[in-house]
């Protein structure tokens, strides 16, 4: 059973409550005097011991608030007892209508409304926040001129130096009964809640879904067993649920506990458990008071001494990788850890530079496939002989012969595969699919992609559409960094500061440089920017970088691309253009490489129609 302890701060406090206990009204278990200056240190050993309840006036009652969770009653004035202190206090005063000063934390005050009326006193109420605060606020009271101050043992010791009259503040049985009698009905709601915890506890205990609970900011209250055995950790009360699961978004927890959001659901890999994860806020009252995280357990993943040894060499993958503070990018792999489920293909389009090998790779070391052996071939790099030997030959009809588990073939730049070996893969993948779904399949193949302008070139005629539809089912698109502003500013931030340490060269950027940096396009996305930042961090001669060094250092990089897509001698047609239709008809040009000859693209980077840009190459004689 809980105990009810009381601490009072003086011997005549000690001595009216002994009193009220003799008669037998209420029962207390521990009664103590403490000084305030121990009464934390009291107030935990106090619960070390079990206390459930504990009773407490003024500052120490405020004390073990601010440091323990343990429930308080306060001791407060009944409006009776404050009515006695002012009848004291305006004798003391020997005047008829004195102005009386009355501080005291507001916990221990009544309703003062009309008191100084009824009493026929002039009543100044004073807060006290802490005890800090006393000795400021006596002088300040003490500039009202009171006749009296009435107020605890620290108010009476400040009010010495100014000479000022006081009254301390006590009070009489009245206000502990009402506060013994308060403990004594949280001491049996206390009760009911434990056993409410130990039927919830022993259902939670032997349930097959791992269970945890938080508080508002996001802290674990409590963990059934199965959670803790999946997480590998026996003590996780006040950790953060962040810290805990590592794989779930701060943007998801945000949307549960600060704005009470639907259920959510999301697939992540704990300790080689494959789990399925739902979580749902607490709203008692319209307001979030914490959440609860269903852990639903879906397989474990089994690994030989081999591939635990592989695995040891590799570095650790995570979600945290990727720069995601955008909201494009929250969506982009809110959908990716959906697709980790899946056995099928996965195609990630995204421009050069964006994180489309960084993100494939995260899926692979992420899910359940993490111990699946893997093979990865580059098809921009390959001609079509090597794109035969090292897809097929190496992998895929090894892979065949061997009768071994589900692997995993990374292709990167899909849209270099040859229309000969696009239609090998089909072939491939319309086999496997028939073999899982005969249930004949001696292993899986999961095959994740990457891409840039597949989807073009698939209406085009150049891309298989068969080998399009095959692998584009679940599609990740990696947003431009130019459309993620908030992720371009951290990745500003982490690449200035990874080369200041790099080359040992301590700059700061003004307000203004940062600006103009983070309002370029960076068609080169993050590759771009992060050789930016290099090279304004070799070449800078100022501490100080300005806006005025980074316009002129995007000028030399404009100019150089503009020397790098001229040719020594001009085509003909174009001698005799003015150096304004120069400047387009090189930049048309430039969007001409960039974009694979897409239209439609390149007249939305220059803001026109596609039959306005038509006639501008006819004009130009471009092709």
């Amino acid at each position: 059973m809980g105990k009810i302890v009381l601490f009072l701060p003086n011997d005549d406090m000690i001595g009216q409550a002994m009193q009220i206990l003799r008669n037998q009204e209420y029962f207390i278990d521990v009664m103590k005097r403490v000084d305030t200056e121990h009464i934390v240190e009291e107030a935990k050993a106090a619960v070390e011991d079990g206390a459930d309840v504990i009773i407490a006036r003024g500052n120490q009652a405020m004390y073990i608030k601010q440091n323990l969770t343990v429930p308080v009653v306060d001791i407060r004035a009944t409006g009776q007892e404050l009515g006695l202190l002012l009848t004291k206090a305006k004798a003391v005063s020997g005047r008829e209508r004195p102005r009386i000063a009355v501080i005291a934390n507001k916990n221990m005050l009544p309703d003062t409304t009309h008191m100084g009326e009824i009493y026929g006193v002039e009543l100044l109420v004073y807060v006290a926040r802490s005890n800090i605060d006393v000795r400021l606020l006596v002088r300040k009271i003490a500039e009202q001129q009171p006749d009296v101050i009435i107020g605890g043992s620290n108010v009476i010791k400040a009010a010495e130096e100014f000479q000022i009259p006081t009254v301390y503040f006590s009070l009489t049985q009245d206000g502990l009964r009402e506060a013994f009698r308060v403990a004594e009905m949280m001491k049996y709601a206390r009760e009911i809640e434990k056993k409410g915890n130990a039927q919830i506890k022993a259902l939670t205990d032997h349930s097959f879904t791992g269970i945890l609970r938080t508080d508002k900011n996001g802290r674990v209250i409590l963990a059934n067993e199965l959670m803790k055995s999946i997480l590998q950790k026996r003590e996780i009360a006040g950790k953060e649920i962040r810290r805990l699961f590592p794989g779930l978004e701060e943007w998801e927890i945000r949307r549960v506990l600060e704005e009470g959001g639907a259920v959510h659901s999301s697939y992540a890999v704990i300790n080689d458990h494959a789990v399925n994860l739902i979580i749902t806020p607490i709203v008692v009252e319209n307001t979030v008071e914490g959440m609860i995280l269903f852990c639903y357990p879906v397989k474990k993943l089994q690994k030989t001494s081999m591939e635990v040894q592989r695995q040891e060499k590799v570095r650790q993958f995570s979600f945290e990788d990727v720069f995601h503070e955008s909201q494009k990018m929250q969506q982009c792999l809110h959908l990716a850890r959906a697709y980790m489920q899946s056995g099928s293909p996965i195609l990630i389009l995204g421009e050069a530079g964006t994180e489309k090998r960084e993100l494939a790779l995260i899926l692979y070391h992420c899910s359940e496939l993490k111990y699946a052996p893997s093979w990865a071939a580059d098809c921009e790099i390959l001609d079509e002989i090597q794109q035969e030997e090292q897809i097929f030959a190496e992998f895929l009809e090894k892979k065949r012969a061997a009768d071994c588990e589900k692997q995993v073939l990374f292709l990167w730049n899909i849209e270099f595969l040859t229309k000969r070996n696009q239609a090998r893969l089909c072939d491939y993948l319309n086999r496997f699919r028939q073999e899982e779904r005969n249930e004949t399949a001696s292993g899986a193949l999961k095959l994740i992609a990457t891409g840039s302008n597949v989807k073009v070139l698939e209406k085009t005629g150049e891309f298989s559409r068969e080998l399009y539809y095959l692998i584009s089912g679940l599609t990740l698109e990696i947003p431009a960094l130019r459309y993620r502003k908030e992720d371009m500013e951290q990745a500003l931030e982490q690449y200035f500061e990874r080369y200041k340490k790099k080359y040992h060269r301590y700059f700061s950027m003004t307000k203004g440089a940062k600006n103009l940096i983070l309002e370029q396009p960076w068609y080169g996305n993050f590759i771009e920017l992060e050789r930016f930042c290099e090279k304004m961090i070799l070449i800078s001669d100022y501490r100080m970088i300005r806006e005025e060094f980074v316009q002129r250092l995007l000028n030399m990089e404009e100019k150089q691309e503009t020397d790098a897509d001229r040719t020594d001698v001009l085509p003909e047609e174009i001698m005799n253009l003015t150096e304004k239709e120069l400047e387009e008809w090189e930049r048309i040009n430039r969007l001409l490489e960039r974009y694979h000859g897409d239209r439609q693209k390149i007249a939305d980077e220059l803001g026109i129609s596609k039959v306005t840009l038509w006639r501008k190459m006819k004009r130009y004689e471009m092709k």
